[in-house]
């Protein structure tokens, strides 16, 4: 994990850790405020790298990342997504 990654867990357990999680800091909903801890649980708990792991069959590449010659069919929705 990233030093940048590890702080934001840090501040993350500090904001879940902390007493009054009733009352959000910005005004927000409650429902999102409630999915915002949730969130912050999940990744403090399983860490953020394994937060965002995807299935290899569900990941999303953009083209800089895809080798076109292993590609035999390809083409291109309305808003230009790459369909492999």
């Amino acid at each position: 994990m990233c030093a940048r990654a590890s702080t934001d867990v840090e501040k993350l357990s500090e904001l879940i850790n902390a007493k009054d999680l009733k009352k959000p800091a910005v005004p927000m909903s409650r429902f999102l405020w409630q999915q915002l801890v949730g969130i912050a649980k999940m990744m403090v708990e399983e860490g953020v790298r394994r937060a965002y792991k995807r299935d290899p069959a569900h990941r999303v590449f953009v083209n800089r990342n895809l080798r076109m010659e292993k590609i035999r069919f390809f083409g291109f929705d309305m808003d230009y997504t790459l369909a492999g």
